[in-house]
């Protein structure tokens, strides 16, 4: 399995206002989505391709569905980086265009 970095990106914050979600809704709201995200992830490394169920396939079959699971799975850990943000900016009451910090998927 080879890892690549995601490089940095922008993504939106939301703003702590009276008028808002507020923060603690927020705060609990991305918490949920990272167990979730992290539970997927789990769920999907079950399914990793393993070479048994691909031998009677043509040459290059595995090799393919190795490649095709880990761009899930990177997908999934992508997901994840962006959701730890927006989560850190709620704690620190940050909002409107943020960093996501490059990431290993």
């Amino acid at each position: 399995m080879t890892r690549a970095l995601i490089p940095a990106m922008k993504i939106t914050a939301p703003i702590i206002h009276r008028g808002g979600s507020g923060q603690p809704h927020l705060i609990e709201a991305y918490e949920k989505a990272n167990r979730a995200l992290r539970d997927a992830m789990t769920a999907l490394r079950e399914c990793a391709p393993n070479g048994r169920d691909y031998y009677p396939l043509p040459e290059g079959s595995l090799r393919q569905a190795e490649r095709e699971h880990e761009a899930r799975m990177a997908s999934l850990r992508g997901v994840l980086n962006e959701v730890d943000t927006l989560h850190a900016c709620v704690v620190d009451r940050k909002s409107g265009e943020v960093d996501v910090e490059p990431a290993l998927v």
